[in-house]
């Protein structure tokens, strides 16, 4: 699973890997896989109230028939803005 954090001191997206059974999920592990220069655009709160001010997110995830997975998502950051994407092996 992958999804975007923005109220905590690193903010990015993470990957996070699960164990489903009947009754619970377990989370194995989690990992950064992108840090965010900021959070919001304007770097107010990151709460869901601003959304409209995000500067990332939606991050969609499809694993590849070598089994890597790719992970798209839209940033708005300083460094530049649109969609960006990641190939990530899986070990």
């Amino acid at each position: 699973m992958v999804y975007s954090r923005r109220k905590v001191t690193d903010p990015g997206l993470w990957l996070a890997t699960l164990r489903p059974d009947e009754d619970h999920i377990d989370v194995e592990a989690t990992q950064m896989i992108w840090r965010a220069e900021k959070p919001t655009q304007s770097g107010a709160e990151a709460d869901f109230a601003g959304w409209q001010d995000f500067a990332f997110g939606e991050p969609s995830v499809t694993v590849l028939p070598d089994g890597s997975v790719y992970i798209a998502f839209w940033c708005i950051q300083p460094s530049g803005r649109g969609i960006r994407y990641l190939k990530l092996r899986m070990t």
